[in-house]
């Protein structure tokens, strides 16, 4: 007797979910689970779509729990399954009649292709600044990026729809689900300070030990399921419940931007009773309270924020039209005997303009903007205006934190497309 695809995708998700708290609880050897996701990603190659999906979802699970680096570069597993995926989605692109004029079709064609030729030239001409060893670690990191621009596109169009939607669904409440084990019985991650991630204490993290970006992540879902109020209301609940838990003050002023937006159109009074349930959340529960006061006074983290402000701008200004390549920030600083947070993916940028702008320069920055407007018009030209709202909230959290290169918000955001492809 054959099994539901919804059976089928939550006994997947169950195996993953084992895996996942196996590693919190026991400390299972990394190669393991490389291991595990390479054999999956083996099978998908002749078995089914699912299996790939499940291979990235699980990947995400997956997190920051285990990482390996390549020329200075941190990649995760996730990394190696969006490649994979690339690869798998561009070869069933290929087998199909007119894939090009297919591709053409989506509206994101010209700023994709676009924007990756003036990053990959800005690379180029960064040279002239730096060796190439030098800027071998801001070429990975465009690669990188090249390829999660490349799914993006991949999965803008001709899509099966509803296997993206239940495929979302379930990595939203699975990422909560792992978010909520981790604040119950992992509160304090100071244990992970070694390792070079914040000591978070009391906030919900997950796997990927920065309730900031998994506040964006959670952010970009919730307006996601709003979408489908109707038949989730109980999951947007859930999911809110563990967006409030984060304690992101970034978040938490995109969601107020976001949902005050959405407000003005339809289902007025859910986004109206979410903002009051918000706010009742940071009124009743003090550690929100305390966050929600700190971010009135200019405290040390917004002190930090300002002056990471103004070296980008600083950049910018020296090299206002190639920039200084994408993503040669790491190098600059060695140049400039400042390596400072080189190590983490905005390479200490928390901007996520302003890393384009400084970067790419300003031709680079206008096609990201075209970019990042094609995707809020792709959803607001066809009717869902609660998703364009929900990319401009990211938008908006992104001027603090770099939500908006952070991969696994690139993967929401390619599922999410896909779940509305034409």
């Amino acid at each position: 007797m054959k099994l539901s695809a919804l059976k089928r995708e939550t006994a997947l998700f169950l195996m993953g979910a084992v895996l996942i708290v196996s590693l919190f609880l026991l400390r299972l050897e990394p190669t393991l689970l490389i291991g595990l996701l390479t054999l999956l990603l083996l099978l998908t190659s002749w078995w089914s779509e699912e299996i790939l999906l499940f291979t990235l979802a699980l990947a995400v699970l997956v997190g920051q729990l285990y990482r390996f680096s390549l020329g200075g570069l941190t990649f995760a597993p996730l990394d190696l399954a969006v490649l994979w995926a690339v690869v798998y989605y561009g070869q069933r692109l290929l087998s199909a009649p007119a894939p090009f004029l297919s591709l053409r079709q989506s509206p994101l064609f010209w700023p994709i292709l676009l924007l990756s030729f003036w990053l990959s030239a800005s690379w180029l001409f960064s040279l002239r600044i730096f060796t190439f060893g030098e800027a071998l670690f801001g070429f990975l990191y465009l690669g990188r990026f090249l390829v999660y621009l490349a799914l993006l596109l991949l999965l803008s169009v001709g899509q099966k729809a509803s296997l993206f939607h239940r495929w979302t669904r379930l990595l939203l409440t699975s990422i909560a689900l792992l978010g909520f084990f981790q604040f119950w019985f992992f509160p304090d991650l100071r244990l992970w300070e070694r390792a070079g991630w914040d000591p978070h204490l009391g906030r919900l993290t997950a796997s990927f030990f920065d309730p900031n970006l998994l506040a964006s992540f959670l952010l970009l879902g919730l307006f996601f399921l709003l979408t489908e109020a109707g038949i989730f209301k109980g999951l947007i609940l859930f999911l809110l419940a563990a967006f409030f838990f984060t304690l992101s003050r970034s978040g938490w002023l995109a969601f107020g931007v976001g949902v005050l937006g959405g407000s003005l159109g339809q289902k007025k009074w859910l986004f109206l009773s979410l903002l009051l349930l918000w706010l009742a959340g940071v009124f009743l529960w003090p550690a929100a309270r305390a966050r929600a006061v700190d971010f009135l006074s200019f405290g040390p983290t917004l002190e930090a924020r300002v002056e990471n402000l103004k070296e980008g701008w600083e950049i910018f200004r020296r090299e206002p039209f190639w920039g200084i390549g994408f993503n040669n920030l790491k190098a600059w600083r060695v140049k400039k005997e400042d390596p400072g947070q080189a190590e983490r993916s905005a390479s200490g940028l928390d901007n996520s303009f302003l890393l384009v702008l400084s970067t790419a320069g300003v031709f680079g920055f206008l096609l990201y903007l075209w970019f990042y407007g094609g995707l809020v018009r792709r959803f607001w030209v066809t009717g869902q205006t609660i998703l364009a709202f929900g990319i401009l909230a990211l938008g908006i959290q992104s001027l603090f934190v770099n939500a908006l290169f952070y991969p696994a918000n690139l993967l929401l955001l390619a599922f999410i497309l896909a779940s509305h492809s034409a």
